[in-house]
C-alpha cells in the first residue's frame, strides 16, 4: 500500500509538470527529477543543490549556486515554488512536487525555464552536488598581429608574426582563423599557416602564421586583422576575435642610378725636361643603372704639351675630351693618352667628368688628379745655363780650322 501511494504522488508530479508546462507556454525547458538529499541538478554554471528532505513536515532546503556564489538558500513545502534569475534574460522556476524516505531522503522536483532563447549545455543531476559540478568557463582569445618593420619602400619585404593567446578560463576548442588578403601587397612567402580548428589551452600561446610581404605602392596602409572564431568545452560559442591592425608606411622606392668612379694615374712622377708621361684615365659605373652623356674633359697644363691618345680622344675647343653616349652598369674603359714635359716645374694632369645618372636630369659631376709630376732639367740643359761666349768662340774656332784645312787641301792639289 505505502508503495502504491509513492508511485501516485510520482505520477501525480509529473501530471502536474505537464500541466505547468501547458499553462505556462513559454518555457524553454523543464524537467522533473528525483533528487536524493546532498545532490542536486545543475543548469549551464548554475547548481540547485537539495540540503535536506524533511520527510515529517513534507519540506525539503535547498541552495541555489552562479558557479561558485551562493545566491539563494529556500526552504520548501510541497507544491510551494522558488524561483530565480538565469544568466542576463532567462527565470528558472524550481517547485518541490513531493519527498521520500529511504537509505537517503530524497525530493521530487519540477524544474522550468523561461525566457531563454539560447541552447543549454549543460543539464543533468550532479551526484554530490555542487561540490561535484564541473563549470563551464570563458576562453579569451587575444590576437596580436605585429611586423618586423612599420616603414618600407616599395618592393622591400615585411615580415608579419600573428600570434593567439588565451587569456580565458577554460580552454578554446574549435578554434578557426582567417586570415584575409591584403590589397596593395603581395603574398612573397607563407613561413607558418595554422588556420585550425584547433584547441588552445587557458593560458597558451600558439603562433597561427608567419608570412611575408611586399608592397606594391607607396602609401600609409592598415593591415587587415586576423579573426578567429572558438567556443569553449561545453560547446558555446563566443563572439568573433580580431587582432590589431598595425599601420604600414610605403615609401616609394629609390630609382636605380648609375654611379662613375674615375681615377687618372701616370707612368712617372719624375722626368726630364723633353721627355713624355704617359697618362691613364680608369672609369667605371659601379651603379645600378647605365650612365647617359658621359664627358670626360683631359686638363693640360701650362708646361706641358698634348701628344695625342686613344681613339675615344677629340679635340673639342683646343682641349682633348672623351665623349660616350653611355656606359652601362658595371662596365669600365680605360683611355691612355701622352704629353710632353716642355717646362722644368711640378704638374698635375686632371680630368673633369660629368654625365647623366641615368634616373633623372641630374647632372653628377667630379674630378680626378694624378700625384705631383716632377720635371727636372734635360741632358743638355746646363749648355743654356752658360754665357753666349762659350758657345761662339768655339764656333769661331771650328769655322777657323775648317776654313785653314779647305785652304791647304786646295794649295796642294794645285
Amino acid at each position: 500500500m505505502m508503495k502504491t501511494g509513492k508511485n501516485l504522488l510520482r505520477i501525480l508530479g509529473i501530471v502536474l509538470l505537464l500541466l505547468a508546462t501547458v499553462e505556462g507556454a513559454s518555457a524553454d525547458f523543464a524537467d522533473n527529477e528525483e533528487i536524493k538529499r546532498g545532490d542536486g541538478y545543475q543548469i549551464n554554471n548554475y547548481v540547485i543543490e537539495v540540503t535536506d528532505v524533511f520527510l515529517e513536515a513534507d519540506s525539503a532546503t535547498f541552495r541555489v549556486y552562479d558557479e561558485d556564489e551562493e545566491i539563494d538558500d529556500p526552504m520548501l513545502d510541497i507544491n510551494d515554488s522558488f524561483s530565480f534569475d538565469f544568466e542576463d534574460e532567462g527565470e528558472v522556476e524550481v517547485t518541490l512536487n513531493s519527498v521520500f524516505g529511504g537509505n537517503l531522503n530524497r525530493a521530487n522536483i519540477s524544474i522550468s525555464l523561461s525566457d531563454y532563447d539560447k541552447d543549454l549545455h549543460t543539464k543533468k543531476v550532479i551526484n554530490g552536488g555542487h561540490d561535484e559540478a564541473d563549470f563551464a568557463g570563458t576562453p579569451i582569445i587575444n590576437i596580436t598581429k605585429t611586423v618586423d618593420n612599420d616603414t618600407v619602400k616599395v618592393g622591400d619585404n615585411i615580415r608579419i608574426r600573428v600570434e593567439a593567446q588565451n587569456t580565458g578560463d577554460d580552454k578554446a576548442i574549435d578554434v578557426e582563423f582567417s586570415n584575409s588578403m591584403q590589397e596593395n601587397f603581395v603574398l612573397e612567402e607563407t613561413i607558418i599557416e595554422k588556420s585550425g580548428p584547433m584547441s588552445i589551452d587557458e593560458g597558451e600561446t600558439e603562433t597561427v602564421y608567419i608570412y611575408e610581404l611586399s608592397p606594391a605602392k607607396s602609401g600609409e596602409f592598415d593591415l587587415k586583422p586576423t579573426t578567429a572564431t572558438f567556443s569553449n568545452e561545453a560547446d558555446q560559442d563566443f563572439p568573433k576575435a580580431s587582432s590589431n591592425t598595425p599601420t604600414i608606411t610605403v615609401e616609394q622606392a629609390e630609382k636605380n642610378k648609375a654611379e662613375l668612379n674615375i681615377n687618372t694615374e701616370a707612368d712617372s712622377f719624375t722626368l726630364p725636361r723633353g721627355e713624355t708621361v704617359t697618362s691613364t684615365i680608369n672609369i667605371k659605373n659601379t651603379g645600378k643603372a647605365s650612365a647617359e652623356a658621359v664627358q670626360i674633359d683631359i686638363d693640360i697644363p701650362d708646361g706641358m704639351e698634348y701628344l695625342g691618345g686613344d681613339d675615344e680622344i677629340e679635340i673639342i675647343d683646343g682641349a682633348p675630351t672623351v665623349y660616350m653616349e653611355n656606359l652601362g652598369q658595371e662596365q669600365e674603359k680605360e683611355i691612355s693618352f701622352k704629353v710632353k714635359a716642355n717646362e722644368i716645374g711640378t704638374y698635375n694632369l686632371a680630368t673633369q667628368l660629368s654625365y647623366n645618372n641615368g634616373a633623372d636630369d641630374e647632372k653628377i659631376t667630379s674630378e680626378s688628379t694624378t700625384k705631383d709630376i716632377r720635371v727636372k732639367e734635360g741632358k743638355f740643359d746646363f749648355l743654356l745655363n752658360q754665357p753666349i761666349y762659350v758657345y761662339v768662340l768655339p764656333i769661331l774656332v771650328i769655322i777657323g780650322v775648317g776654313g785653314w784645312v779647305y785652304y791647304k787641301h786646295r794649295e796642294y792639289k794645285f
